[in-house]
Order: C-alpha cells, then sequence, then structure tokens
C-alpha cells in the first residue's frame, strides 16, 4: 500500500494584506524602549528623592550646628559674672541699647554686627549674638533652702535678681537659632 502524496498549501492571504504576521522583531524593539524608557524614568525619580533627601539632612546639621552655637551663647551669658556686675535698677539691659561690642577670647572689644547685642566669638570658631536685661527683683524662689524658708529668720537678707537672656546665632544656608532663658541670681539686699 503506498501513502498517498499530499499537496503543498498554498498560501491563501493576499499579497500585502499581513503577509508578514510571523516577524515580530520590531515589536521587540518598541518593548526594549519602553523598558529603557520606564527604567530611566525610576532612575530619574530616584535621583530627584535622594537629592531632597540630602538637602534635608544638610539643612538639619546646620540647625543643629546654629542651636549649639546659641546654646553655648546662653551658656555663656548666664556664667559670666562680668555681665551681673554691670546690670542694676538704672542699667538693665547688657549692653546698654545701641552699644553692643565684638567681645574676642580674651574679652577685648571689637564692633558688633547688631548694635543691641554683644558678640561672642565661640570655641568653635563661629560667633553668636547676646544679650541680658535685667527683668525684675524680688523674693527669692520658693523651695531655695535659705533661712527664709524655714521661717528662721525675717526674710529680708536675700533677694533675687531676675534676668531675661537672648542668644541668637547663624548657621549656613540662612539657618537661625534664638535662644532665651530665664535665671534667677542670688544677691544681698
Amino acid at each position: 500500500m503506498s501513502v498517498p502524496e499530499i499537496p503543498p498549501i498554498e498560501n491563501s492571504v493576499p499579497q500585502g494584506t499581513g503577509r508578514h504576521l510571523g516577524n515580530e522583531q520590531g515589536v521587540v524593539l518598541i518593548i526594549v524602549l519602553v523598558t529603557i524608557l520606564l527604567l530611566s524614568l525610576l532612575g530619574i525619580t530616584l535621583l530627584d528623592s535622594t537629592t531632597s533627601e540630602l538637602k534635608i539632612v544638610g539643612n538639619g546639621k546646620n540647625n543643629q550646628a546654629a542651636f549649639y552655637d546659641a546654646d553655648a551663647a546662653l551658656t555663656f551669658a548666664q556664667t559670666y559674672s562680668g555681665i551681673y556686675t554691670q546690670l542694676n535698677s538704672t542699667n538693665t539691659v547688657w549692653p546698654a541699647p545701641g552699644a553692643g561690642h565684638q567681645l574676642q577670647a580674651d574679652f577685648s572689644d571689637g564692633q558688633a554686627t547688631q548694635s543691641d547685642y554683644n558678640q561672642i566669638t565661640l570655641p568653635s570658631g563661629d560667633t553668636a549674638l547676646v544679650k541680658v536685661e535685667l527683668s525684675s527683683s524680688g523674693t527669692l524662689p520658693a523651695g531655695f533652702g535659705t533661712q527664709e524658708d524655714s521661717s528662721i529668720s525675717g526674710g529680708t537678707s536675700f533677694k533675687a535678681n531676675y534676668f531675661v537672656i537672648t542668644a541668637i546665632s547663624s548657621g549656613p544656608n540662612n539657618s537661625s537659632v534664638v535662644l532665651e532663658s530665664q535665671i534667677a541670681k542670688i544677691v544681698p539686699q
């Protein structure tokens, strides 16, 4: 028995209408280009996000440095006794309005950048502005452990001078910190 021969199948699709349906090389090119475009957009987005995060961290460091400088200036003003010997009921502000100086490390004077503040140079080499004001005088704060608290004496041997200290420090990129503190100095009456 012999196997009948199968005649070849002829293409019944008219010429020019989808003759190359099996050729997908152009589709691969389009898919690759779209994938590259999407990956590029993702990369640009990540780069922009990273740049923004770096700016935020940098600003945080600048503000932190300005805060530490203002804190150091505040501590200086709280502990430097030369300030408090100059303040009394007639001279209530250090420096006097319009008489600000630049204090060097050896406490010598120079020209201040703002006339109502004294400018001090900090150990870090940065500068800060400081002003101390005598806000009031009066009785001691409660709980100071004096003879007046225990009712031993009439309560006339000491008084408290209350001061407001303002420290201003500036850092890079226009970062600025203003700290204010209130303290009481106990003095004999």
